[in-house]
């Protein structure tokens, strides 16, 4: 039997290093047709446009190691059905379950060691490219700006938008400006049209701009507005030359951390949503309180579950609970909050459930593709492609929807990322139930 085994596992090794081969560098070309126009005209050298492929390839490499154990199940069951030699082992007293026990347990090696890639190779890579990308867009704002989007030159900073951006000649037209670089003061900046140039070390961008006004609210006066017409306003903003500034950003988002760091922040946002219900919880005691004047205790006395007690005396004796527009808008404000709490917790959970499932996803492929290859033996190429595109298509469309699920907290962030995997295995076993009463 461990002879059967090595054999079966022998015929998967190439279809699934071609595979990995192929899918990879068909989305590395796809990220070139991406990439393209933000790459060139910028004078990169090429060790930084091979970086920026070099730091996708960890990403594409979690994607496509699934889809290529599911090619290389489908080709090497596809083609041993086709020789009959499925058909001597089951003649032998071999069933398929045991001619396809070797690959699932490979599967699951492969399975275990995409998962601790997903933790520590996969987050760091996604953050130095995100900073190799923010460090090329800020290169040369002229080229990196684009059309009625709203760009960002300084990260969190300074935003600009123009309705149209003329290259050559360095023009903006309808240009709208955000600055929040003063910490104590914002503005907004609108002109019919703008100039933009570098310093002569290429260093510091200055606008020109023409025909506009400018919008300036203060932290420390909120109520104050002020508002400046202008014919011509020269603006400069330093260090978004033409240097490519290396420096990897201290920003992470949930893609960017592993396992352990994003469990951390899923902590945080829910003691924050919890510290949110109590506020919300005390002001709604409070607010009781000062409506029913003297059918209550004195506000320390009562407790949070005294209040429905309270409001059913309250509504036995007709009086009215009306809560004033303030509080009416503090509550509303605590709602919203504790809704981006629990949105952020769930988010980062999504995030660490990934790590596990879309591994996990190798095992099911292979329960989902052994019984198909093994009934439709003369499917051949056209079958490993047909299968391979249908499976991925409806897996990552069940994936991506229950993590839109889970974000708007419809779903649970466990029971949506595991979903499709408990779907699909259960397809696959079902399928090996119907090849055993096929004869198998």
């Amino acid at each position: 039997m461990r002879i059967l085994s090595f054999y079966v596992l022998k015929q998967h090794i190439a279809p699934f290093t071609f595979a990995v081969t192929a899918l990879t560098l068909l989305m590395l070309l796809d990220q070139l047709a991406k990439q393209f126009h933000k790459l060139v005209g910028k004078g990169l050298g090429g060790r930084v446009i091979a970086e920026v492929f070099f730091y996708s390839i960890p990403f594409i490499v979690a994607v496509i190691v699934p889809m290529a154990v599911l090619v290389a199940v489908l080709y090497a069951f596809n083609r041993l059905a086709a020789d009959n030699e499925i058909s001597a082992m089951k003649a032998s007293g071999v069933s398929l379950a045991r001619i396809a026990a070797p690959v699932v347990v490979a599967a699951t090696f492969v399975a275990v060691g995409l998962v601790w890639f997903n933790d520590n190779v996969l987050p760091e890579a996604n953050h130095r490219l995100a900073s190799l990308r923010i460090s090329i867009t800020r290169k040369e704002p002229t080229f990196a700006l684009q059309e009625r989007r709203v760009n960002e030159v300084i990260e969190r900073k300074l935003f600009i938008q123009a309705a149209r951006i003329d290259n050559a000649s360095s023009r903006l037209e309808n240009v709208t400006i955000w600055d929040e670089r003063d910490a104590d003061r914002s503005r907004t900046i609108y002109a019919a049209s703008g100039l933009m140039a570098f310093n002569d070390n290429q260093t510091d961008l200055y606008l020109t701009l023409f025909d506009g006004k400018v919008q300036e609210t203060r932290d420390d006066s909120p109520a104050a507005f002020r508002e400046v017409w202008f014919e011509t306003n020269n603006i400069r903003i330093s260090e978004v030359g033409n240097e490519l500034n290396r420096e990897l950003s201290q920003f992470r988002s949930d893609r960017e951390l592993p396992i352990d760091s994003m469990r951390v922040q899923v902590r945080e946002a829910e003691e924050q949503a919890g510290q949110t219900e109590d506020v919300s919880r005390a002001m709604a005691v409070a607010a009781t309180s000062r409506r029913l004047g003297d059918l209550v205790p004195d506000e320390e006395e009562l407790a949070p579950t005294d209040t429905a007690g309270v409001v059913a005396e309250a509504w036995r004796t007709g009086r009215r609970l009306e809560v004033p527009s303030s509080a009416y808008n503090s509550f509303r404000a605590n709602a919203i909050q504790l809704d981006r709490h629990r949105e952020r917790a769930n988010r980062f959970e999504v995030e660490i459930w990934k790590k596990f499932t879309i591994p996990a996803a190798c095992i099911v492929f292979v329960l989902i593709g052994v019984p198909i290859a093994v009934r439709y033996r003369r499917g051949g190429v056209g079958l490993v492609v047909g299968v391979s595109l249908g499976v991925f298509c409806l897996y990552y469309v069940a994936l991506i929807g229950g993590e839109k699920l889970a974000d708007r907290q419809l779903l649970s962030p466990a029971l949506a990322m595991w979903s499709p995997n408990i779907l699909f295995g259960l397809i696959g076993v079902g399928g090996f139930f119907q090849a055993r009463r096929a004869g198998g």
